[in-house]
């Protein structure tokens, strides 16, 4: 059975990466094996075809902008390589390798384990390699010190480095299995997944490679980690075809780890190395009434929105506990957390981004234009028939008003598109698309299974909704407290 992708690009080439690296989805195709390129025919071409799997550690979007650790080293990589970029979604890690060895991307972007290279044959590594080990995940419940035989499930998926760690004498030498079942999974099933399977008690525990077992705790902090498995290392990389010497060789001096630049060790610390998770101290509540020393900014650019100005409030304090100087993890700055080039486009350049003013005024701006683009895109699914909002009848505004700042929500933390996506499954699925609560909400958490993401309607891949529909709700939440204590 052929893989279906999505091909996309970063626009503007070279300079275009460099100053922003956006992206444009260009079409959905079935992957037919073509001859592999070489070095000068990518030159000629004056384009770099590069695969990966969307994902929290390799692509994903963010406040309207893209980000993660695979994707900011293809910029790099393209950048300094003076290509256009040509980005390829996969559906699962299999498919990724197979569209490498098949000859239908020149490199796969993801951190590939030698092992699975090579029993997947056809490849070698490039890039920036490192040696990493494997890690137990485990569920806050999980208790190994009395724990009886295979009292635990461990979920394994065929194929992967976990196996081949599991099959050495050496790790097992210095790792007690009896305490789990092994449970066989599908060699499609990648580490994020994997994850989530495991949230939801699907398993008890998993084995993922140290540095994403890191990232994956602080998307997640009731899950543990236990000690690393010793002899489990093995060499991660990307990975070229066989006989790509040359792309791998530029590609490989780009990545230098003695090179003067240290980007990628900022990157490993921005992806990897820094929690995720949000801080629970309440600062600046000053009470008599009032929220912030910032209540009047939010007084005044909520009017424009139509938005209890208290609302406004609870989104700045949610995305940064009313500090203007806060810097989140992907780079989101100030009282709104906004990323540098969406703040840019509604008029707050980086030298004003800890300002509160300009930062709140841009953030509203950022907002209203997101209502605008829900609005026209909810009605278009629930009445294909009217042109524009202004010529829809009263009940049907009403219908879409209803929770529209459920939809602007989600949409300020995850991006318009992945909720794009979700108003078009629900309209695909048979659920309402201009309802949240258990329709585009449930639409949305579709998007991690491959079984809904590779559907033709949806055009931005997989994604972990998780974190969105509890950022919704917390937003509401802090709404509700803030109306307790702010009345007016």
């Amino acid at each position: 059975m052929k893989a279906r992708y999505l091909i996309a690009s970063l626009v503007g080439g070279a300079l275009g990466i460099a100053i922003g690296g956006w992206i444009t989805y260009e079409e959905f195709f079935e992957a037919e094996p073509s001859m592999h390129r070489l070095w000068a025919e990518i030159e000629v071409s004056d384009t770099l075809r590069i695969v990966t799997v969307p994902s929290s550690i390799s692509a994903f979007q963010y406040k309207g902008g893209w980000r993660g650790h695979e994707y900011e080293v293809v910029r790099q990589v393209s950048d300094e390589l003076g290509l256009y970029g040509q980005l390829i979604f996969a559906p699962d890690e299999q498919s990724m390798l197979d569209s490498v060895v098949q000859g239908v991307a020149d490199v796969a972007a993801w951190p590939v384990p030698a092992c699975v290279m090579h029993d997947k044959g056809g490849l070698r590594q490039c890039g920036y390699t490192y040696e990493m080990g494997l890690v137990p995940v485990l569920r806050r419940e999980v208790e190994l010190a009395d724990a009886e035989v295979e009292q635990y499930r461990m979920a394994v998926p065929d194929g992967s480095w976990a196996r081949h760690a599991l099959e050495n004498p050496l790790v097992l030498q210095n790792f007690n299995v009896a305490p789990f079942r092994m449970m066989p999974v599908a060699d499609t099933v990648n580490m994020e997944p994997l994850t989530d399977m495991l949230v939801d008690d699907k398993f008890d525990a998993i084995l993922l490679p140290t540095s994403v077992a890191q990232l994956m705790r602080s998307y997640y902090p009731d899950l543990k980690l236990g000690h690393p498995l010793i002899d489990s290392e093995d060499s991660i990389g990307w990975v070229v075809s066989a006989g790509a010497d040359t792309l791998a060789a530029k590609i490989d001096s780009v990545c230098s780890y003695d090179r003067s630049t240290p980007r990628y060790a900022t990157l490993i610390k921005r992806y990897y190395e820094q929690s995720l998770g949000r801080s629970v101290k309440i600062r600046y509540l000053l009470g008599n009434g009032r929220l912030s020393v910032y209540d009047q900014l939010f007084r005044t650019y909520s009017k424009r929105l139509r938005w209890d100005w208290r609302l406004l409030a609870a989104v700045a304090f949610v995305e940064s506990r009313f500090d203007p100087h806060e810097i989140s993890s992907k780079g989101a700055r100030g009282l709104m957390q906004l990323m540098p080039t969406t703040a840019t486009r509604f008029g707050c350049p980086a030298a004003l981004m800890t300002d509160p003013e300009a930062n709140v005024r841009a953030g509203a701006q950022l907002i209203e234009s997101m209502e605008g683009s829900l609005r026209r895109r909810i009605l278009r699914a629930i009445q294909p028939e009217v042109l524009s909002y202004n010529e829809a009848s009263a009940a049907t505004k009403d219908s879409i008003e209803r929770d529209l700042v459920r939809f602007t929500l989600a949409s300020y933390n995850a991006g318009m598109g992945h909720v794009f996506d979700a108003i078009a499954l629900a309209d695909t699925l048979g659920y309402n698309p201009a309802v949240w609560t258990d329709n585009v909400e449930h639409c949305l958490k579709l998007k991690g299974d491959p079984e809904y993401y590779t559907l033709p309607c949806v055009h931005h891949g997989r994604f972990r909704a998780r974190v969105t529909v509890e950022y919704v709700r917390e937003v509401l939440d802090t709404y509700q407290d803030f109306c307790r204590v702010a009345p007016n």
